[in-house]
């Protein structure tokens, strides 16, 4: 750990620390958020016994480090809190520890792998990519996550640690949390998958929202928009509505087909994408509305329009 010129600020008295698998018990605990934000970061140090005092409205990671970083029972502290946490996204704070106040990487590691809730395998990727983590242990580890959304830990292992791109498409197909299908998207335009093999693998995901990563891959990758608007109408989840509506808009996609399309569409949103059709793309208002009241949640749409 780090030291800092000085006399340490906001350092807690000397306490026992924290019996494994439990919280230092000064009260009850904050719920844990998955941001660090000024109320959260003063609830969670006067938990630990440490003076909240200093914490200002702008702080992030790299202030609380700074204030805080030397206090090795208090950051022990604050990982045994995140560590035990159940709801918010605690593995992305003990990332954070480990990277900004000198928290062990291993034992982040060992701890995040465990974690049920928020998103650990963001958290874990991080780790490979800024503390030292071997990226094969982090992908083999992610690869066994069910919860957030593993898939873009992936590609971002692919991205920015030197995972082979092959490897990540293939780990990334077999993802059924999350939404696969952006990370697919996002292998195409910034790390070299072709992007037939891209709208291919898209087209068959199941979960999470594929329709609006083939809007993407239309926009920005050179698909062309007629195969992107008939493989979006054939998607059963996420909101295909939305793609649709964006293919009109920024695509060159004709209303009128668009607006045809849409008012077949059961999932999702599809009154919100024909509002929006009407007051961004130059379908006819009378013709948007009539359809909306036809819709079971049109009617907050018309008021709008």
């Amino acid at each position: 750990m780090s030291k800092m010129a000085g006399k340490k600020r906001g350092a807690s008295a000397p306490k026992t620390l924290p019996e494994k698998g439990s919280v230092p018990l000064l009260g009850a605990p904050p719920k844990c958020l998955s941001a660090l934000n000024v109320d959260f970061g003063r609830e969670l140090i006067e938990y630990l016994g440490g003076d909240p005092s200093p914490i200002e409205d702008d702080w992030c990671w790299t202030e609380f480090a700074a204030e805080y970083g030397e206090d090795e029972s208090l950051i022990e502290g604050a990982f045994e809190y995140f560590r035990t946490a159940r709801d918010g996204n605690p593995a992305w704070a003990i990332y954070r520890l480990a990277r900004h106040c000198g928290l062990d990487a291993e034992k982040a590691f060992s701890a995040i792998r465990e974690i049920e809730v928020g998103d650990p395998a963001q958290a874990i990727s991080s780790l490979a990519c800024h503390c030292g983590l071997d990226v094969e242990r982090a992908f083999e580890a992610i690869k066994q996550i069910e919860v957030g959304d593993p898939a873009e830990a992936i590609y971002y292992l692919a991205r920015d640690c030197g995972l082979d791109v092959e490897r990540a498409f293939e780990a990334i197909k077999q993802i059924e949390v999350g939404n696969p299908a952006y990370a697919i998207y996002l292998l195409g335009d910034y790390c070299g998958l072709g992007v037939k093999r891209a709208f291919e693998a898209i087209r068959k995901i199941e979960v999470g929202n594929p329709a609006d990563s083939i809007y993407w891959l239309a926009r920005d990758c050179g698909l062309g928009v007629k195969r992107a608007f008939e493989a979006i109408r054939l998607i059963k989840v996420g909101n295909p509505a939305y793609a649709i509506y964006l293919l009109a808009d920024y695509c060159g996609l004709d209303p009128e087909r668009a607006l045809a399309a849409i008012r077949e569409i059961k999932i999702g949103n599809p009154a919100r994408a024909i509002c929006l059709l009407a007051r961004h793309c130059g379908l006819d208002m009378e013709q948007a509305i009539e359809v909306l009241r036809e819709m079971p949640d049109g009617e907050e749409y018309v008021e709008i329009l």
